[in-house]
């Protein structure tokens, strides 16, 4: 399976052109950037499973980057311990790496991401679909 920028149909905008339609995602999309955060650790050739464990850590770590910093500390060793335990070789630099991804790509983003979904185009490709709750 290979693993896109690509978002479900509600993260999607259709623009008829020349009778095709254009499926790019929206840059503004939670999914969108959620796929935009973890892009630089996803594997050219990245099975679902793999993928959804990497979807995961990017919540996590997009959830985090919206906690006061004094305490994201314990909430980052919950959540290494917690991948740990479940045979996912986390560790608290990769993911600090990552939530300071997350801030400097989208510092104002401040959407809580609510739940995900990695679900398989027909043609093999990997989409993400991302449930968000406005801060505040």
């Amino acid at each position: 399976m290979k693993a896109e920028l690509l978002v479900g149909k509600a993260s999607r905008k259709k623009h008829q052109r020349s009778g095709k339609i254009d499926l790019e995602p929206d840059a503004k999309k939670a999914s969108t950037r959620l796929a935009q955060l973890i892009e630089p650790h996803v594997a050219a050739d990245e099975t679902k499973h793999s993928y959804e464990a990497l979807v995961a850590l990017g919540a996590i770590a997009w959830n985090l980057s919206l906690v006061a910093a004094q305490e994201r500390g314990d909430l980052i060793r919950e959540a290494v311990h917690g991948a740990v335990s479940r045979g996912i070789p986390l560790t608290d630099r990769w993911l600090n790496d990552l939530i300071e991804r997350k801030m400097k790509l989208f510092p104002s983003d401040e959407r809580w991401i609510e739940s995900y979904e990695v679900a398989v185009k027909p043609d093999g490709t990997l989409v993400i679909l991302v449930a968000t709750l406005s801060a505040g």
